[in-house]
């Protein structure tokens, strides 16, 4: 009776090992006065987490791994959004330019589009689903 209890309880504890889901989604606030929602993204087994910020174009704004037991951010003023003169940090989307158009925009069929520096998605809210 014994071996057969340890053998189910090897067998469960096994498949809950294997089958079980390395990664993770959550919400968490960012830094700063508007606190803007964030999307954490966690895989356990690789030991990386992207923390992605839906109403700023849906930029990454956190890049964690794990090293040596602890998670350590790889980006400048990751979720961080406390306003600031200088370079804001993060990593935002740049489309459907990565750069200045010139003269501020383009033509296309004959008509003039204003174009921002970096495009216009970086910061567009997405909405999720």
């Amino acid at each position: 009776m014994f071996k057969r209890v340890l053998l189910i309880s090897t067998i469960l504890l096994s498949a809950s090992v294997l089958f079980a889901q390395p990664y993770s989604i959550s919400d968490a606030k960012a830094e700063g006065p508007s606190t803007p929602r964030l999307i954490v993204l966690r895989d356990e087994r690789g030991g990386v987490e992207a923390a992605i910020c839906p109403e700023q174009g849906g930029e990454l704004s956190g890049m964690r791994v794990l090293f040596r037991g602890r998670w350590v951010e790889l980006l400048d003023k990751a979720r961080d959004y406390r306003p600031s003169e200088d370079w804001r940090g993060k990593a935002p989307l740049l489309w459907p330019a990565t750069g200045r158009t010139a003269p501020n925009g383009y033509n296309w069929k004959g008509k003039f589009y204003p174009m921002p520096a970096h495009g216009f998605v970086q910061n567009m809210p997405w909405k999720l689903e």
